[in-house]
């Protein structure tokens, strides 16, 4: 799984106690990232973790490197959600996505309308819990798409 705009690594922290065998954290804030490799350390998550400390629209490579991914964790600031949205979509078109990957996008209760940054990104649920709002990416590989014909 792949934690996009870490923070403290909570979101990568859940998903790993809940199954993930291992985890990509990107952020580059110091102060976040002091508090995320304290949260990994004292949680023995570190060995099964990499942190990626740069931005996150300059990780690609790393990211590819990391292997298909079932899982994308994605919670930028909200100023930079179409930012965020151009990577999403980059990172589908590099071929990072397992196929029923799932990409969870926190986002401004206001932005109500996601738009998928790719074709074969649909939109799921979607929920809102005072001013945050959450959207849920599913991918689908054209391969397996039974509406294909292959």
């Amino acid at each position: 799984m792949v934690d996009l705009y870490a923070g403290s690594g909570a979101l990568a922290i859940e998903a790993l106690s809940r199954g993930a065998r291992r985890a990509l954290l990107v952020e580059r804030s110091t102060a976040a990232l002091a508090c995320l490799r304290d949260n990994l350390q004292r949680l023995d998550l570190i060995d099964v973790s990499i942190i990626l400390a740069r931005d996150v629209h300059r990780s690609l490579p790393r990211v590819i490197d990391f292997g298909k991914v079932d899982l994308v964790l994605c919670d930028p600031p909200y100023s930079q959600l179409s930012r965020a949205l151009s990577f999403l979509g980059r990172l589908t078109e590099a071929g990072c996505l397992k196929d029923h990957a799932r990409i969870v996008l926190e986002h401004a209760a206001r932005d109500r309308d996601i738009v998928p940054p790719h074709p074969l990104l649909v939109v799921g649920a979607q929920r809102r819990w005072g001013d945050t709002g959450v959207t849920v990416l599913s991918y689908q590989d054209p391969v397996d798409d039974p509406r294909t014909g292959n």
